[in-house]
């Protein structure tokens, strides 16, 4: 009984953990360059962050791949002119989130 118990617990510990992938879809009107995606489990935006993944150049339109366990992002980058572009905390729902002109600081 007591294997079984135990069995039970590490299958559910391994399963909390677990890793999903998403996809980032670059709809913000600029060309992102060196990007990285920082992520938390908190919309709290003075939580710190957790995790992150550089994920490079992203051009308008196109999407980018990451996994995470996070439920929340943001994605710091610079455009064609250096300048560095920003986005509010966003809540990673589904399998594909975007980033529009509107998610920019």
């Amino acid at each position: 009984m007591k294997k079984l118990l135990l069995i039970l617990f590490v299958s559910v510990t391994l399963l909390s953990c677990t890793k999903s992938s998403y996809k980032v879809t670059n709809l913000s009107g600029k060309n992102w360059y060196s990007t990285t995606v920082y992520f938390s489990n908190s919309s709290d935006v003075n939580e710190s962050l957790e995790d992150l993944a550089r994920i490079g150049n992203v051009s308008m339109g196109s999407s980018a791949s990451f996994t995470t366990k996070s439920l929340y992002f943001e994605i710091s980058a610079t455009d064609e002119n250096g300048k560095l572009v920003m986005s509010k905390l966003k809540s990673l729902s589904g399998s594909t989130v975007t980033v529009t002109a509107s998610d920019l600081y």
